[in-house]
């Protein structure tokens, strides 16, 4: 398990701990503003994406262009500039494998325009762009299988998905649908490279923004009960692999 808090605005503070709560939590700081750290997919690696800190103190207008890598067992870190093009910076990072990072580029903050595979190194390998319209205009995490992106476009009473492949840019066939009411939202959360996401639906009309996670049967186009175990109403759902250290990945908050 791990979390990041912001010290004054200028640096931040990750926190490291087995999510059985045994044995002492390792502490690192690093300057900047850290947001969500990501984990490889073997559990060794931290992906934490850093902002620099607005001169005013006020939220950041742009995206991020360094990554602290953490190596978890050795419990150090690596600062690395990330190449993203000429104007572009992050809006969020994931791993593609244990050696590569997914990272979503945009100009203007929370409209992504594009993916870039990008080396533990830095170096930009590839960019193609990319549009997840149901997700824009607001801070998150699109679902990720290897190098393959879940996107989603509002269609009508609509939402459709499809796999976007990071490495050619390429956008694959119609995964399925779902319907979507007027009055409802609906985040993809977590995504297995099947056709049943899981995903968190807000119920908008509520004053108090109700929000509860249900899987997504894409090919028989409904929305089932969420995971076993998951509470019905949740502030935030963030769920990982259950793979080695990479369960830390793997939190629920309510």
């Amino acid at each position: 398990y791990t979390d990041v808090s912001t010290v004054n605005g200028e640096s931040s503070v990750l926190r490291i701990m087995t999510t059985a709560a045994h044995g002492p939590s390792t502490f690192l700081t690093t300057a900047g503003w850290a947001l969500a750290p990501q984990w490889s997919p073997n559990g060794t690696w931290l992906a934490v994406p850093i902002l620099k800190p607005p001169v005013d103190g006020s939220a950041a207008e742009t995206g991020f262009a360094e990554i602290v890598l953490v190596d978890v067992l050795n419990g150090t870190m690596q600062r690395r500039t990330v190449h993203l093009g000429s104007g572009r910076t992050g809006s969020w990072v994931t791993w593609a494998d244990d050696d590569t990072l997914l990272v979503g580029t945009e100009r203007e903050r929370y409209r992504v325009d594009g993916v870039t595979l990008v080396g533990r190194d830095g170096r930009l390998r590839s960019w193609h762009p990319l549009s997840l319209s149901c997700l824009q205009d607001r801070p998150g995490i699109p679902p990720t299988h290897d190098d393959k992106v879940l996107t989603c476009t509002n269609e009508g009473s609509w939402q459709v998905y499809r796999s976007f492949d990071a490495s050619t840019g390429r956008t694959g066939p119609e995964l399925g649908r779902i319907p979507l009411a007027p009055s409802q939202r609906i985040d993809p959360m977590w995504w297995d490279g099947g056709d049943a996401p899981v995903v968190a639906t807000t119920d908008l009309s509520d004053p108090g923004g109700f929000v509860a996670a249900r899987v997504a049967r894409l090919g028989e186009h409904k929305l089932a009960p969420g995971p076993a175990g998951v509470p019905s109403a949740l502030d935030q759902l963030q769920i990982g692999s259950s793979d080695g250290l990479s369960t830390a990945g793997a939190k629920l908050t309510f």
